[in-house]
């Protein structure tokens, strides 16, 4: 069974943050990041690909800095390359990896890349470290909402991993919106909980229970 951390943004670091997931990262594991949730206007081949997710660039950096507060190396990252990696070459890179790292963007399109590339059974039963910020964090629920915005213009349900298996949704960005507290109410005939996760805060999902890091919080209904 794996140990779910779920983020809105890449501040585990954060002081609020630093003990608890410190203890699921002690030991410099292995990570492979898994970043198929990027927009097709910023992401189209390899080319572009490679612009922002090897080492020294955007994606890559931006990533690997608060793993870096935690002692970790940049040679401990293995990513996952959606247009150059077999399906065998992501099931080596799942069996060696003792952390998975799902990244944020896109959530429908993340799921839509899963599938595509045939590795949801394989992710299901990695039982290692599964992190997820913002969109990787909503993918790991059963199933999880998207709460219009600027790049969804509307709410939408959509089937998750189901790593995280519990009657619950998740809000990522929280900030007490007209629009989130419409999706919330939305969500009533979805999961009969919701965390709440603003920009300072975590959880980790371990054992079947929940721990709330920062500001998280859970609306039961």
């Amino acid at each position: 069974m794996s140990t779910n951390i779920l983020l809105s943004k890449l501040n585990f670091d954060a002081s609020w943050a630093k003990s608890a997931i410190g203890e699921e990262l002690v030991g410099h594991k292995k990570v492979v990041v898994m970043p198929f949730s990027y927009w097709d206007s910023e992401v189209y081949d390899l080319e572009s690909w490679n612009n922002v997710y090897r080492p020294n660039r955007k994606y890559f950096e931006e990533i690997y800095a608060p793993f870096s507060s935690y002692g970790y190396e940049r040679n401990q990252f293995k990513y996952i390359n959606y247009f150059s990696d077999s399906l065998d070459d992501i099931k080596r890179d799942l069996l060696d990896a003792e952390v998975l790292f799902l990244t944020g963007g896109a959530p429908d399109l993340f799921m839509e890349r899963i599938m595509a590339k045939g590795v949801l059974t394989y992710m299901k039963s990695f039982d290692g470290i599964v992190i997820g910020c913002s969109a990787g964090a909503m993918i790991q629920f059963n199933k999880f909402h998207i709460t219009p915005g600027p790049l969804y213009p509307d709410y939408k349900v959509i089937d998750g991993l189901g790593l995280v298996d519990m009657d619950m949704g998740i809000e990522v960005h929280y900030a007490a919106t007209a629009a989130q507290f419409e999706s919330a109410e939305k969500t009533k005939t979805e999961y009969s909980s919701l965390l709440l996760l603003d920009n300072e805060s975590a959880s980790i999902v371990k054992d079947d229970k929940i721990q709330l890091l920062g500001n998280a919080k859970i609306i039961k209904r």
